[in-house]
């Protein structure tokens, strides 16, 4: 029994290593409007890092409309100063086929797909910074997206 606990230990412990941020923001009903930035804070301590950003996208399979999803993401400071503003287009299922990418749920209908936001990312300052997400689809509301996540992990030793 003890063992079982040891192994659950160091497999949490070996989760945790190097990943700085995973947070998420749920989205009443499934809709996301132009107007609500999902907004996600991270404190960055050392400069010399450099760091992976993924999105984590959830879509419903019936619900969401489309094959793709635009995402305008901007990277801010405490001070304001804007850092990186970049527009996206990810593919969440093939154009053609309409075959869903990603994670399928227990219930089949929900989507999980992570999406490399930015592949490397080194930050200039010990700081907190802000980074402000909001759907580019120019749908009022956007349906059938329950939650957007964002993991931001180390990737250099």
């Amino acid at each position: 029994m003890k063992y079982s606990y040891l192994l659950l230990w160091m497999l949490l412990l070996g989760a945790c290593q190097g990943s700085v941020i995973h947070q998420e923001k749920e989205f009443a009903d499934q809709n996301w409007f132009i107007d609500s930035l999902a907004r996600f804070e991270f404190e960055i301590e050392n400069i010399e890092n450099v760091y992976q950003l993924q999105y984590e996208v959830a879509y419903s399979l019936t619900e969401y409309p489309y094959h793709n999803l635009y995402l305008q993401s901007i990277i801010q400071n405490t001070a304001g100063d804007t850092l990186a503003i970049q527009l996206q287009n990810f593919t969440l299922a093939h154009p053609k086929t309409g075959e869903p990418y990603g994670d399928k749920s227990w219930s089949g209908e929900i989507y999980k797909q992570q999406l490399e936001a930015i592949p490397a990312v080194q930050f200039p300052k010990a700081d907190t910074y802000t980074l402000s997400i909001q759907q580019y689809m120019r749908n009022e509301p956007l349906v059938g997206i329950p939650s957007l996540g964002i993991s931001l992990q180390k990737i250099n030793n």
